[in-house]
């Protein structure tokens, strides 16, 4: 028999208003009737939010009745009192919600009716047979994704009963079809755990879980569900080489060549080099480890000598803890060529514009007698004229600076003129668009100058950003005074590999 202690938080409901008292008796009083009519839920499952339903009736033609009645469970010839109900109208249900439930067991009650006056008979129901029976329990598991063989992995699993109550005592375990022995156990609350796996061969495993019940809680087994185990391979990203041409040629531009890789896993590295006729020339080992790894060759024999040029091939073969391996071949060209700077020009008449404009007076003049674009703004910060070229650099293997200047002169001590250069990272390049001067930046001033004297106005050394391919513009443009153009250059240091 469980314990006869209770929780006695029970919600007090009514099934009807309270009705109000009618005159009293001349003497004894209204005789009544006190019934427990029914449970829900049922079967009733032990600690479960369960309800008992009641009912007083008195004689016909009497009025209503109303007071409280006790619930009270006799079992054994005891006494212990459930909970207590107010009673309303005459035969109406009123029901007792027990929240937290009753533990599995049996149970004789009894119904004790006290009326709320003297014009009614207290009265006491029929003994009501009651049984609690175990939990239903719940058992959970997350699907595994497929894994590979020497690989293992974690199980989740649970126990659910009505409430904290299933994981007091019993056994969860893990089961795969074909096993004798659990996978694992977990026993007492809480009834939940993520059970190690170790590795399995290929193929489909089947597993379950199984609960062993307690004094509380029913005994079960989950369903099966199934695990797709696939050969191992060793999980890697990025082998392969750093370039396909390297210049072992001693200049600082791809002198070596990286051979590389990412180990997601713990795996060894073994690194061969053969020639082009497929002679082996070098191996590397690189010890067990994860995450990124590199080897720089040099493309040179013991001697410090530099190996004839050709295609040469590199295997790398990673090995993981199961002796699982891959393997990666690429290939990489050595060439003798090297680096030689030049610095050029490129020069275009003033006059041969790529696009111009101008407003509210401004205007820009060609002169392709003199050469030169003439851009006058006459009313200050108002008017505006402006003139663009594209230049096109010499094609390079690297550039090492450039930077644009313009040929000319300014006159007009107020207002702004400026040359400046394309940045690309802000607006592409496109051959037709319309030159916006928020797509140019690194200006530079164009200050007032007097007589006819000549001058070069350049901006700083430009970063990659104003390049687009080999597409270098230069913007100039005035708010005020008259500017003549006579040239518009690109001044660019550069590098090209060759024998």
């Amino acid at each position: 028999m469980p314990s006869r202690l209770r929780v006695l938080s029970a919600v007090i409901a009514l099934a009807a208003s309270i009705a109000v008292p009618g005159p009293v008796a001349a003497e004894g009083g209204v005789p009544t009737t006190t019934t427990i009519t029914r449970t829900y839920p049922t079967p009733v499952p032990a600690y479960t939010r369960m309800l008992l339903y009641m009912r007083v009736d008195v004689q016909p033609g009497i009025g209503g009745t109303w007071g409280s009645a006790d619930i009270v469970d006799i079992t054994g010839g005891g006494e212990d009192l459930i909970g207590t109900v107010g009673i309303g109208n005459t035969g109406v249900e009123t029901w007792l919600i027990l929240e937290n439930g009753l533990p599995a067991g049996d149970y004789t009650l009894e119904a004790r009716f006290t009326p709320g006056s003297v014009v009614y008979e207290p009265s006491t129901s029929a003994p009501f047979l009651l049984t609690v029976e175990k939990a239903p329990v719940t058992l959970g598991y997350n699907q595994p994704d497929p894994i590979e063989t020497h690989h293992g992995f974690s199980q989740f699993i649970t126990a659910l009963g009505a409430t904290t109550w299933a994981g007091t005592d019993g056994d969860l375990k893990l089961w795969r079809v074909g096993s004798a022995t659990p996978i694992c156990t977990r026993t007492g609350y809480p009834l939940t755990v993520t059970c190690p796996v170790p590795a399995l061969p290929a193929g489909t495993h089947e597993f379950y879980t199984t609960y062993s019940g307690n004094a509380q809680v029913q005994s079960g087994e989950s369903t099966h569900w199934f695990l797709t185990v696939v050969p191992d391979v060793v999980h890697a990203t990025g082998v392969g080489t750093q370039y396909t041409t390297f210049y072992p040629v001693t200049d600082t531009y791809r002198d070596t060549v990286g051979i590389k890789g990412t180990r997601a896993e713990i795996a060894a590295v073994t690194i061969k080099i053969y020639s082009p006729g497929g002679t082996l020339l070098k191996t590397v080992s690189l010890a067990n480890g994860t995450g990124a790894y590199n080897y720089n060759w040099n493309g040179r024999n013991s001697a410090g000598t530099i190996y004839a040029e050709g295609n040469y091939k590199i295997v790398q073969t990673l090995k993981d803890t199961a002796g699982v391996t891959m393997t990666v071949t690429s290939y990489v060209t050595l060439s003798k060529k090297k680096l030689y700077t030049y610095t050029k020009t490129i020069t275009k008449l003033g006059s041969s514009v790529t696009a111009k404009g101008a407003a509210s007076g401004g205007t820009v003049t060609l002169n392709t007698t003199s050469g030169y674009a003439k851009l006058y703004a006459p009313t200050i910060y108002s008017s505006w004229a402006g003139a663009g070229w594209e230049l096109t650099l010499p094609g390079a293997t690297i550039y090492k600076s450039f930077y644009v200047r313009v040929y000319g002169r300014h006159s007009g001590a107020m207002g702004e003129t400026r040359v400046g250069a394309q940045n690309f990272s802000t607006c592409a390049y496109a051959a037709a668009a319309t030159w916006y001067d928020s797509c140019f930046a690194s200006w530079k001033a164009i200050p007032s100058t007097s007589g006819t004297t000549l001058y070069y106005y350049k901006t700083a050394n430009l970063s990659s950003s104003y390049r687009s391919g080999t597409k270098v513009r230069l913007l100039v443009t005035s708010t005020y005074g008259t500017t003549y153009i006579y040239k518009a250059q690109v001044v660019v240091t550069y590098q090209v590999l060759k024998y």
